[in-house]
């Protein structure tokens, strides 16, 4: 992009700069889903199971990745502050059992409504900071060079952000979850917890069957596995609300070639280049495809985490192995802090402040699991 004026000083430069970014801002969302679900496998395999445009990164945009097409009305309706999951408590026997909003209302002489409860989630907030010192730039006559190294501060700010938004879509643990705004989004492993004092999108386990499953004990890695998860759901989850099994199952890189050299003695190998789907990017993540299921690595797990500081049964993230049923899990961005990048901004003749121009990428996200019941989390698997 040939650019023929030439800055005076720094806040004319700051404005440059800003210019420059607003129209690589409309062509960066390729560039970004690739990036960040090449850190993430799961939302690499829901985004390409999601009709239609994603939107993740695109300004004024809202992201959303998950199953269904959205209307005008539904997509109004997330970006409001809260997301619910309607409960409907179906009572049988005499006991409340939950279902996914259930259709049949409860027998005797309460309303159909007082049967209805709702998980509640929360936008949280990431963040994290640009800077580029002005003698970088000030003393670069040509606003090519300018250019470039506010490009190099982003692209390197970028990638920080993105491992922060996977981890925390694992581990995700809200300091607060009746804060208006969550420190934290709610992570995968909160889902798949089944302790009963344990709360997910602010209702507990034990008291509206809301739950979970996680099996703690040490497990040899086996595709067995898989068979084994699936024929023990919860109790108390009716029957027509289980799930029918799990099409995609997460772990790292070292049980991932255990199960990769058992489906290979089996005869049974059936090895595909990338997840399927992936209309929108190129990232190649290779997995086994056993019976329905697909099976890769992540390379959050595979670093061998320990997360017992949020959880006390995440020791060792290199020995779990998630299973999921896709069409349960719903993620989302805000439209205002859509990855966004802030405009740069030098804090000139404030005393104090650093001789730099900044910056701030921000994004506000949500993941929600609809049926915590139909996922599986094997945390000591070797």
């Amino acid at each position: 992009m040939a650019i023929t004026a030439t800055p005076v000083n720094k806040s004319g430069q700051a404005i440059l700069l800003n210019d420059l970014w607003a129209k690589a801002e409309a062509a960066k969302h390729r560039n970004l889903m690739s990036a960040l679900q090449t850190r993430l496998p799961l939302l690499a395999y829901l985004a390409g199971k999601t009709r239609g445009e994603t939107n993740l990164g695109r300004p004024d945009q809202l992201g959303f990745v998950g199953p269904g097409v959205l209307d005008m009305v539904e997509k109004e309706m997330l970006r409001a502050a809260e997301y619910h999951v309607a409960v409907h408590l179906q009572r049988t026997g005499g006991t409340k059992n939950q279902t996914q909003r259930g259709t049949t209302a409860s027998t005797g002489t309460s309303s159909y409504d007082q049967n209805i409860t709702s998980s509640v989630f929360r936008w949280a907030g990431i963040q994290t900071p640009l800077k580029v010192f002005s003698s970088a730039v000030l003393t670069e006559n040509a606003s090519n060079q300018s250019a470039s190294w506010m490009k190099g501060s982003v692209d390197e700010g970028m990638e920080e952000h993105f491992d922060e938004v996977a981890t925390q879509l694992w581990r995700g643990t809200p300091t607060d979850t009746e804060a208006n705004f969550w420190s934290e989004p709610m992570g995968v492993v909160h889902a798949m917890q089944d302790d009963t004092a344990h709360f997910y999108g602010n209702l507990q386990m034990n008291t509206t069957t809301w739950f979970g499953q996680r099996h703690v004990g040490a497990v040899t890695a086996s595709l067995k596995l898989l068979n084994k998860a699936m024929f023990n759901p919860p109790t108390g989850v009716p029957a027509a609300n289980r799930s029918n099994g799990f099409d995609l199952a997460l772990t790292s890189g070292q049980i991932y070639e255990k199960l990769k050299d058992e489906a290979q003695a089996l005869g049974q190998l059936h090895i595909v280049e990338s997840l399927p789907g992936h209309k929108e990017i190129g990232t190649k993540f290779e997995a086994i495809r056993w019976n329905n299921t697909y099976i890769t690595y992540d390379p959050i797990l595979t670093q061998a985490n320990d997360w017992s500081a949020f959880d006390s049964e995440l020791t060792d993230t290199s020995k779990f192995l998630a299973l999921f049923r896709s069409e349960d899990w719903v993620f989302m961005t805000h439209p205002s802090r859509n990855f966004k990048v802030d405009k740069w901004y030098y804090p000139e003749g404030e005393h104090g402040k650093d001789e730099a121009f900044t910056s701030l990428i921000t994004t506000w996200l949500r993941l929600v699991c609809l049926r915590p019941w139909n996922q599986y989390l094997f945390t000591n698997v070797s």
